[in-house]
């Protein structure tokens, strides 16, 4: 699957609220070696929001933020080769 199907599934879990299955879907999307982008933090923060779990999306945030951070640093490591 793509990062287009494994978002349809994270946008399922945030309409159901379902937050355990939303966490499985991200660590999924890491184990596939695929690149989460702005629709996937979305709907993982939308997970949060419908579960409630302001714990979860400021993890998921976070995550995001380093995410971004990290592969800015590695673009521009590439750039320099």
């Amino acid at each position: 699957p793509d990062i287009a199907c494994y978002n349809s599934l994270l946008r399922a879990c945030a309409k159901a609220g379902d937050i355990e299955l939303a966490q499985d879907v991200l660590r999924r999307i890491d184990d596939d070696g695929l690149q989460p982008n702005r629709a996937t933090w979305r709907e993982a923060i939308k997970a949060a929001k419908n579960a409630k779990r302001s714990d979860f999306a400021d993890d998921v945030w976070n995550t995001g933020t380093s995410y971004r951070e990290k592969r800015n640093v590695n673009s521009r490591d590439v750039s320099n080769w």
